[in-house]
C-alpha cells in the first residue's frame, strides 16, 4: 500500500508546483527563472506553497521507503525534485510561449 501513496504524494507535489506557477503568472508577470517561480508570490504564499512542495516530495519518499532498503527513500526524494522541477520548468515555458503567442497575435 505504501508503494502506491508515495507516488501519489510526489503527483500531488508536481500539481502544487504547477499550481504555483499559475498564481505567480496570475499574481503579476511570469517568473523570470524557473529554480525561482514562487519568488514574485507574497511571502505567506510563497512559503506555504515552497513547503507544502517539499512536504509531498518528502512524505511521498517516505511512503516509498516503508520496508525497502534505505537507498529507495534517496531515489524517491530526488526522483520527486526532479520530477517537480521539470513540471515548473515546462509550465514556465508554456506560459511562457502562450504570453509570446499572444502578444504578437495583438499586433
Amino acid at each position: 500500500m505504501a508503494l502506491v501513496v508515495g507516488p501519489v504524494l510526489i503527483f500531488l507535489a508536481v500539481v502544487v508546483a504547477v499550481v504555483q506557477v499559475h498564481w505567480v503568472a496570475r499574481s503579476a508577470q511570469l517568473p523570470a527563472d524557473w529554480w525561482r517561480v514562487s519568488r514574485p508570490l507574497p511571502p505567506g504564499q510563497r512559503y506555504g506553497s515552497d513547503l507544502a512542495i517539499a512536504a509531498l516530495v518528502l512524505a511521498g519518499a517516505f511512503a516509498v521507503e516503508q520496508g525497502r532498503p534505505v537507498w529507495t527513500f534517496y531515489a524517491a526524494a530526488v526522483c520527486g525534485a526532479v520530477l517537480v522541477a521539470a513540471a515548473q520548468a515546462i509550465t514556465v515555458r508554456l506560459l511562457r510561449d502562450r504570453a509570446k503567442a499572444g502578444t504578437t497575435a495583438g499586433r
